[in-house]
C-alpha cells in the first residue's frame, strides 16, 4: 500500500512539475517584464522607417517585448512599415545592417502566426521556405482539444451549477419568465444546434424595439456593422449585468458537455450569417464554435462583424494549446473589467 501511494504521489509531483513549467513559468515570465519596463530596467531603444499604425498600437506599447521609441539617429533596433513596397523594403534591409544589428519587418503575407513556423533554409538556391501547418487538421490535436473541453468542464461543473442556480433565482423574481433562452446556431461542419443561454431580454419585447428603432434610427445602422443594438429597450436588469460580465453564456456548458461547443473557439455563428461570412465560412465551420474565443477577448462588441469573421479566421488557422490557454486567462480579465460588451 505504501508503494502505491509514493507512485500517486510521485505521478502526481510529474503532474504539477509539467504544469508549472507549461502555464506558470511562462505568466511569470511576462509579469516580471512586465514590472522591469514600467521600472524602465527592460527596454530596448528602436527606430521605426515609416509610418505604421501597427507598431504604435501594438510594439512599442508592449511591455513584454520592451521596446521603445529611440530619440538618438542611431539604435540598435530598426522596425520597417509595411507601407513600402517589396523592393523598397529589400533595399531598406540591405542598407539598414550596416548599422543596425537588428533589422524587424512584418512579413508580405499576413493573417498568420509564425511562431510555430519552420524555416527551411536552402543554402545553394540563398532562400528560405516558411511552413506553416494547420494544427486543427491533425486528429491528435482535436482529440487533445476535446479531451480538454470535458475535463475542463467536469471540473468547473460544481460551481458553475451554483453560479447557474443563482442566476435562475434572479431571472425568476425579476419577471417570472422563462431563465433560458435557445437558439439555433451554426456548429462544426455547419450543424445547427440548439445554443444555450440565460434569457436576458423582455419576453414578447419586439413592440418595444419597434418603436425604440423608430425614434432612434442609428441603431439600425449600429446593427448593420455590430449585429447588436447598443441601447436595446429589451434587455432587463439582471440581463443587462449577464450581458456586461458574459455569464448570460454560462449555461452553453451544457453544449460542451453534449459535444455541440468548444470552451474556445470561433463566436457560434446563426444561419443567416453564413453568407455575410463569405468564402471563410468553410474554416470557421471546420471546428465546434466557443463559448468564449479570440474574438471576445479583441474588443467583442466593439468590433464590427467582418473584423469578428477575420479574427476567427485567425483563431482557426493558428491554433494551438497555448493560445487557447492565454484566451481562456484573458476572458476572465474581460469579465472581470466587462470590457466591450453590451
Amino acid at each position: 500500500a505504501m508503494t502505491k501511494q509514493a507512485e500517486d504521489y510521485s505521478r502526481f509531483i510529474l503532474i504539477a512539475i509539467f504544469v508549472y513549467a507549461a502555464m506558470i513559468i511562462p505568466l511569470q515570465k511576462n509579469g516580471v517584464k512586465r514590472v522591469l519596463f514600467q521600472m524602465k530596467l527592460w527596454q530596448k531603444e528602436a527606430k521605426l522607417i515609416g509610418r505604421d499604425p501597427f507598431f504604435s498600437k501594438h510594439v512599442f506599447t508592449n511591455p513584454y517585448l520592451g521596446y521603445v521609441r529611440s530619440k538618438r539617429d542611431h539604435a540598435k533596433t530598426l522596425f520597417v512599415s509595411s507601407s513600402h513596397s517589396k523592393d523598397q523594403i529589400e533595399k531598406i534591409l540591405h542598407d539598414a545592417l550596416l548599422n543596425h544589428q537588428e533589422v524587424i519587418f512584418i512579413p508580405a503575407v499576413k493573417n498568420f502566426d509564425f511562431s510555430d513556423a519552420h524555416i527551411i533554409h536552402l543554402f545553394n538556391a540563398r532562400a528560405n521556405l516558411i511552413l506553416v501547418e494547420n494544427n486543427l487538421l491533425d486528429s491528435i490535436n482535436r482529440t487533445i482539444k476535446t479531451i480538454i473541453d470535458y475535463a475542463l468542464a467536469m471540473l468547473l461543473l460544481p460551481i458553475l451549477l451554483l453560479g447557474i442556480g443563482i442566476i435562475s433565482f434572479l431571472i425568476k423574481r425579476e419577471d417570472g419568465g422563462s431563465v433560458f433562452f435557445k437558439q439555433i446556431r451554426l456548429g462544426e461542419g455547419s450543424k445547427e444546434f440548439y445554443c444555450y443561454k440565460f434569457r436576458s431580454m423582455k419576453e414578447n419585447g419586439e413592440p418595444l424595439l419597434a418603436t425604440y428603432l423608430q425614434e432612434h434610427p442609428e441603431e439600425i445602422t449600429n446593427y448593420e456593422t455590430y449585429h447588436k443594438y447598443e441601447n436595446d429597450p429589451r434587455i432587463t436588469k439582471i440581463g443587462s449585468f449577464l450581458r456586461k460580465t458574459s455569464l448570460d453564456e454560462l449555461p452553453q456548458i451544457f453544449n460542451v458537455l453534449k459535444g455541440e461547443m468548444s470552451l474556445i473557439g470561433p463566436r457560434p455563428y446563426m444561419g443567416d450569417e453564413k453568407i455575410k461570412i463569405g468564402d471563410k465560412a468553410d474554416m470557421i465551420l471546420s471546428v465546434k464554435p466557443g463559448i468564449t474565443g479570440l474574438w471576445q477577448v479583441s474588443g467583442r462588441s466593439d468590433i464590427d462583424f467582418q473584423s469578428r469573421v477575420e479574427i476567427d479566421v485567425w483563431y482557426v488557422r493558428n491554433w494551438s494549446i497555448w493560445n487557447d490557454i492565454v484566451i481562456l486567462i484573458k476572458t476572465v480579465q474581460v469579465v472581470l473589467l466587462r470590457k466591450g460588451s453590451y
